[in-house]
């Protein structure tokens, strides 16, 4: 993968992050129930997954397996520095914020989940069997 798409990928990541930061204040989503924050991450997860598909179908088949992997990188480790640096260290709670913002650690699993499958599965699919098969 060229390198602008490397950084466009962790602008986007990063961007992603920032936005749901800002959505979360002034408590970063502590401010609502266990309900309301079960039913949003329960929300997101197949939303995550269309873009996913999104993206990974407007790609060549043979680079869906490798966009696939650079997509889950991209949208868990940036997350996982900045919550860790915001929860963890400015706001004190060390690792005990991955329990007690247990909503954004989900999304350090899912986009794994998802996004590596979802781009071999479409890779081998669109590349179909070899000839003379």
């Amino acid at each position: 993968m060229p390198f602008a798409s490397h950084v466009r990928l962790l602008l986007s990541g990063v961007g992603v992050w920032a936005a749901f930061w800002v959505a979360g204040l002034p408590d970063y989503y502590q401010q609502y129930s266990f309900t309301f924050l079960a039913v949003g991450t329960a929300a997101l997860v197949p939303l995550s997954a269309w873009l996913g598909w999104k993206l990974l179908r407007s790609t060549k088949p043979q680079h869906r397996a490798s966009l696939g992997f650079w997509l889950a990188a991209y949208f868990t480790v940036p997350f996982l520095l900045l919550d860790a640096s915001y929860c963890g260290l400015y706001l004190h709670h060390g690792t005990a914020y991955f329990v007690k913002y247990w909503y954004l650690t989900v999304f350090y699993v899912v986009p794994w989940v998802l996004f590596v499958p979802m781009g071999r599965v479409m890779g081998s699919r669109a590349s179909g069997p070899p000839a003379g098969s």
